[in-house]
């Protein structure tokens, strides 16, 4: 009778679990339908799920934006609920984005603090970059993802050692 019991438990939260998963991912969508971000800045600690689907729709609503401010404010949502999952999409906006926008979204980028491979190379790509304040995020952030005494670290900064901008 014991085992019955705890089996029919275990089924029951799970069937719950999948519930509150659904719940919450049309919820999602239905503030951000209405635009209404506020409330994951305000929950993210206390929610603890990343959504692929609220991501996803997230990145919609930038792309289908024409205003960069509008733009920067939902890439820093992205980063704040996505952390390290939302890096692909904060990658992919910044390979699209130009001009000050770009540069927006790069600081966004480096103020998530991630240090993974792929903020190595994505460092390493705007070291070449025209802009020399998106340079400057990249020296720093390079520095902070393979440290400031790496020699890998150095030889990439090399060539901007006499970049009177930075």
């Amino acid at each position: 009778v014991l085992p019955v019991i705890l089996i029919t438990g275990c089924i029951l939260y799970l069937i719950s679990a999948l519930i509150l998963r659904l719940e919450y991912t049309r919820a999602m969508v239905q503030m951000l339908q209405q635009q209404s971000f506020t409330f994951l800045l305000s929950q993210r600690n206390e929610i603890g799920v990343t959504d692929s689907a609220t991501m996803q729709i997230l990145a919609e609503n930038i792309k289908n934006s024409a205003d960069p401010e509008f733009k920067a404010f939902m890439a820093s949502i992205i980063a704040e609920i996505g952390g390290r999952d939302s890096l692909p999409i904060l990658i992919d906006m910044v390979n699209d984005a130009e001009d000050d926008y770009r540069r927006d979204l790069v600081e966004v980028i480096y103020h998530t603090d991630i240090r993974t491979e792929e903020m190595r190379l994505l460092y390493e790509e705007l070291l070449r970059d025209s802009d020399p304040r998106i340079r400057e995020y990249a020296v720093t952030g390079l520095g902070r993802v393979i440290g400031v005494d790496s020699l890998d670290y150095l030889t990439l900064i090399q060539p901007l050692l006499g970049d009177d901008v930075l």
